[in-house]
């Protein structure tokens, strides 16, 4: 599995895997209908947005429909030879710290037929090398409680337990653990 960067003849491809996890993960369901509408509306631009370490895209809508200002970020998909997962990185320059409507500097998700292989945990040390180029100290990832495979990927790359607490209201309710990796 490597990390690649998502062109346009992956995009077929790419909303298949969207529908999928659509289906395995209801908690994800309106993000990802958000993405799968991204994609579909304006391709060159969500390809485009897959590389924006200057935070030059457009504004981020939040799941209660307020907008935010784009961080600097990266997107990589995971490749076997067809996608088998997407993770994404998100930085303030000059600071280790993200605004409270950023749940986390990294982000990702495996299709589910693709669980279990690793993926993830390489994918999750690879973004990682990314997060020391832009001279973090750390980095702060989320999860729901109960994912405890995900929990498994950040402890295999050196996490730690930092909380639970409420999900910031911009995202809706309940809990989630917040994580913490030192590059």
């Amino acid at each position: 599995m490597e990390l690649i960067r998502l062109e346009e003849h992956h995009l077929p491809e790419f909303l298949t895997a969207i529908k999928a996890v659509m289906a395995d993960q209801d908690l994800m369901h309106m993000e990802l209908d958000k993405l799968h509408e991204e994609a579909v509306s304006d391709p060159a631009r969500f390809i485009r947005e897959q590389d924006d370490p200057l935070g030059l895209g457009a504004d981020i809508e939040m799941p209660d429909g307020t907008f935010v200002k784009r961080l600097p970020s990266i997107v990589r998909h995971m490749w076997d030879g067809e996608i088998c997962g997407r993770i994404g990185f998100r930085w303030s320059p000059g600071t280790n710290e993200l605004p409270p409507t950023c749940l986390g500097h990294i982000g990702y998700w495996i299709l589910p037929h693709k669980r279990r292989n690793g993926y993830a945990s390489k994918a999750l040390g690879l973004m990682l090398e990314e997060a020391r180029a832009q001279k973090l100290d750390y980095v702060e990832l989320t999860t729901d409680p109960d994912n405890f495979a995900s929990q498994g990927v950040i402890k295999a790359n050196g996490g730690i337990f930092i909380e639970q607490k409420p999900i910031p209201k911009e995202h809706g309710t309940g809990d989630l653990t917040y994580w913490r990796i030192k590059l």
